[in-house]
C-alpha cells in the first residue's frame, strides 16, 4: 500500500506541470487511432517517450477490450491523456477526432505539436523524436515517417502492399508536384498552427487520409518533410485491400491534382513564369489523345508538365516560408 501511495503521489505532483515545456521548448501531444487493438494498445501507449505531454486515444467503435485498457494504461502514464470513442466512421475520422481535442487542451499554449502513432503496434517509439525536430527547427509544418528510407526498410512488408505503396508514392507524388516516398506511412507530426487553421468540414474519413492531408499541405503551401522510421511487423494483419484501396484513392488524387492546377495555373492563383508555358504543355497533351498519331508524345508533354509543376511547388513553399520569415522579423523589431 505505500508503494502504491508513493507512486499516486509521484503521479500527481507530475501532473500539476502538466503544461511543462518537455521537448525542447515545445509540448508533444500523441494521437493514438485504434480499432480492436487490445493486443497491441497497452504496450504502444507504454512505450511512448517522456518527452510526450499529453495522449489521446481514440477507440473506433472496438469490439475488444480496447477502451478498458487504454483507460488503464494513461490513468497509470506520467503524462496526461483520455480516451475518446467514436463510431466506426474510418481511421481519418478518428484521427481527425484527436486532432481537434489535441487543439483544445494546447489552445493557450505557444509552441505545440501533434503526433499520430498507430494503436496496432507498426511504429517504433524511439522515431517519435526525430519527427519533432524539424518543426522544432522550423524546416517543416508537417513531418512524415519514411519506412523505405530506414535501414531496415520494407523487408517483412508483404510484396502487395510494397506494390501498393510503390504506385501510391508515384501517383501521390503525381498529385502534390512534391516527392513522397511512403506517403501511407501514417506516423506523421503536425505543428498546432497548422492544426489551429485546419479546415475540419472537409476530410477523407477512410485510408486515404495521409493522401488526401499531402495534397491541402501542398494546396496551402505548407512545409513537409520525411524522415526514416523504422516498420514493425509481428503478426499484426491489415483490414487493408490495396486492389479497392487504390481503386478508391486513385481517382482522388487525380482529381485533387486538377484542383489544384486549375486554381494554381487556370485561375492565376499563384505567380510563376511557368504559369503559361505549364498549361501549354498540359493542353498539348490533353488534345494529344485524340489522334493515335499522336498519342504517343502524351507522356512526354505531361511529365515535362509535372517536372515545371514540382520546381513551381518548390518556389511557392519556400516563398511563403521567407515571407512568414520576414514577418516574424518585423514583428520582433518593434516590440519594445
Amino acid at each position: 500500500m505505500k508503494d502504491s501511495a508513493e507512486c499516486t503521489t509521484r503521479k500527481e505532483l507530475t501532473r500539476r506541470f502538466s503544461s511543462r515545456v518537455v521537448y525542447r521548448g515545445w509540448q508533444v501531444g500523441v494521437v493514438i487511432p485504434a480499432k480492436d487493438e487490445a493486443a497491441h494498445i497497452s504496450e504502444v501507449v507504454r512505450g511512448l517517450p517522456d518527452s510526450v505531454d499529453y495522449c489521446i486515444v481514440i477507440d473506433d467503435d472496438s469490439a475488444d477490450e480496447t477502451k478498458i485498457l487504454a483507460d488503464s494504461e494513461i490513468s497509470d502514464a506520467i503524462f496526461d491523456g483520455l480516451v475518446i470513442q467514436t463510431k466506426g466512421r474510418g481511421v481519418g475520422f478518428a484521427i481527425d477526432a484527436g486532432h481537434q481535442a489535441s487543439c483544445q487542451h494546447f489552445f493557450d499554449e505557444n509552441k505545440w505539436l501533434v503526433v499520430v502513432v498507430a494503436g496496432d503496434g507498426q511504429m517504433d517509439p524511439y522515431d517519435l523524436e526525430s519527427l519533432l525536430d524539424p518543426i522544432v527547427e522550423d524546416t517543416a509544418d508537417y513531418v512524415k515517417g519514411n519506412r523505405c528510407d530506414h535501414p531496415a526498410g520494407l523487408g517483412k512488408m508483404p510484396l502487395r502492399r510494397k506494390i501498393g505503396t510503390a504506385l501510391l508514392s508515384f501517383w501521390t507524388t503525381l498529385a502534390c508536384g512534391r516527392r513522397f516516398q511512403d506517403p501511407q506511412c501514417g506516423f506523421t507530426a503536425t505543428s498546432g498552427a497548422v492544426l489551429l487553421g485546419w479546415d475540419w468540414a472537409k476530410s477523407w474519413p477512410g485510408y486515404g487520409y495521409p493522401n488526401y492531408w499531402l495534397m491541402c499541405l501542398t494546396e496551402q503551401r505548407y512545409m513537409v518533410a520525411e524522415v526514416p522510421v523504422k516498420a514493425i511487423y509481428s503478426g499484426q494483419k491489415s483490414g487493408l485491400r490495396i486492389i479497392s484501396f487504390i481503386v478508391k484513392v486513385a481517382p482522388s488524387l487525380l482529381a485533387g491534382l486538377h484542383r489544384r492546377g486549375w486554381k494554381w495555373y487556370a485561375l492565376g492563383e499563384i505567380q510563376s513564369s511557368w504559369r503559361i508555358p505549364l498549361i501549354c504543355l498540359w493542353l498539348a497533351g490533353l488534345f494529344s489523345l485524340l489522334s493515335w498519331q499522336t498519342i504517343l508524345f502524351t507522356p512526354l508533354f505531361w511529365a515535362a508538365a509535372h517536372i515545371i509543376d514540382r520546381r513551381v511547388v518548390e518556389q511557392c513553399v519556400y516563398s511563403l516560408r521567407d515571407s512568414k520569415s520576414t514577418a516574424v522579423l518585423k514583428v520582433e523589431s518593434v516590440v519594445p
